[in-house]
C-alpha cells in the first residue's frame, strides 16, 4: 500500500521516489494543473497570507504540473518522513541550504523536465513533468526508503468516534479562507481571497493540459492546527514538530482529535486525548496546514 495515502498500488506504479512539487496559489495561477493527480496535496501558508500547494507523486504521475513557485521553510518538513525530493522555483537567498540540512533534496528550474507555457505570464506558467522529475532524482543519486513509512496512521478507522459534518470551513489568514463540502461522494473545495473578490464561495478548479476544467475534490480533508511563526528570512511558516489539534473529514463524517510528531524524521501520529492512535481511511488526502491562530467552522 502507498506510504502517501494507503491505497493499494498499481503494479504498474511508477514509484522510483517520492516528489513533493509546489504548486502557486496566487490569484493569476488558477486553475491549476497537477492537485488532481496528486496521491496527497498540503497545503501551507506563505506571505501575504495567500497559501501554496506541495503536491505529492509517488505512485502517480502527469506530463503536466504547475504552476510551479519557490521553496518555503516547511516544506521539507513533511517531505523529510517519505525521503522525498523537494521540487520547487527557486527559494529565497539561504533557504535552499537549511533545507538540504533537513535532508531533502532539491530540483529546482531546469530544462527539459521543466517547461513554460504560452498562456500565462511569468512567473505563473512554469510547468514540468513528473515521470521526467522522478527519472532525474534517481539519475541524480536521490534514493527511496526501502521501506517508506506511512505519513499517516492509515488502516480501518472507528466510525463509532467520529460524528456527521457536511463541510469545514479553514482560515489561514484574513485574506485566505478554504471550505469543503461533502457532495455524496466526495469533498469540493470553494474559497475566499481577499485578493480576487469578496466572495465567500470561489469555485476553486483545476485544468489539464487539453483544458478540460473540474472543481478541486478530494476523498479526505485533514486539517493539522501547527503553531505559526516567523521563519527568520521573514517568511510566514508553522510548526510541523510538535502537537495540536486534528480533524479529520471522510465519508460525511468528522473525527477530532491530535496530532503528535517528535521530529522531521517522524509520521504525523493521530491519536485521541488518552494517547491512543486513531486510524485514517485510505484515500487520496487534502492535507491543509492551519494556523492554530484561527478555529474552523462546521456545518451539518
Amino acid at each position: 500500500n502507498s506510504p502517501v495515502n494507503g491505497l493499494v498500488m498499481p503494479s504498474n506504479a511508477n514509484n522510483k521516489i517520492v516528489i513533493g512539487i509546489k504548486n502557486d496559489n496566487n490569484v493569476r495561477a488558477r486553475p491549476q494543473s497537477g492537485p488532481q493527480q496528486a496521491d496527497a496535496v498540503f497545503e501551507v501558508l506563505v506571505e501575504g497570507g495567500m497559501t501554496r500547494f506541495i503536491n505529492i507523486f509517488y505512485e502517480s504521475d502527469t506530463t503536466y504540473h504547475g504552476p510551479i513557485r519557490s521553496a518555503r521553510p516547511t516544506d521539507p518538513t513533511v517531505l523529510r518522513p517519505l525521503d522525498g525530493v523537494l521540487v520547487a522555483s527557486g527559494a529565497t537567498g539561504g533557504l535552499i541550504p537549511e533545507i538540504l540540512d533537513i535532508g531533502v533534496p532539491v530540483i529546482t528550474d531546469r530544462r527539459p523536465e521543466f517547461f513554460r507555457i504560452n498562456s500565462r505570464r511569468a512567473p505563473h506558467n512554469l510547468y514540468a513533468d513528473t515521470a521526467k522529475l522522478k527519472n532525474l532524482a534517481i539519475s541524480k543519486g536521490y534514493k527511496k526508503s526501502n521501506n517508506p513509512q506511512p505519513l499517516f496512521p492509515w488502516g480501518s478507522p472507528n466510525y463509532n468516534k467520529w460524528s456527521n459534518v457536511n463541510s469545514v470551513t479553514l482560515k489561514f489568514s484574513s485574506q485566505t479562507t478554504t471550505k469543503w463540502t461533502w457532495n455524496g461522494s466526495e469533498y469540493l473545495r470553494t474559497y475566499y481571497d481577499a485578493y480576487e473578490s469578496s466572495s465567500s464561495n470561489n469555485v476553486h478548479n483545476w485544468i489539464n493540459v487539453n483544458g478540460s476544467v473540474g472543481q478541486i475534490s478530494t476523498t479526505t480533508v485533514i486539517a493539522l492546527f501547527c503553531e505559526p511563526y516567523m521563519h527568520p528570512l521573514q517568511l510566514p511558516s508553522v510548526k510541523t514538530v510538535g502537537q495540536g489539534r486534528a480533524i479529520i473529514l471522510n465519508n460525511g463524517k468528522l473525527l477530532d482529535g491530535f496530532w503528535k510528531r517528535g521530529s522531521n524524521l517522524d509520521p504525523f501520529h493521530i491519536i485521541d486525548s488518552y494517547g491512543n492512535t486513531l486510524y485514517l481511511p485510505p484515500g487520496k488526502p487534502w492535507i491543509s496546514l492551519v494556523p492554530s491562530t484561527y478555529i474552523p467552522s462546521f456545518d451539518n
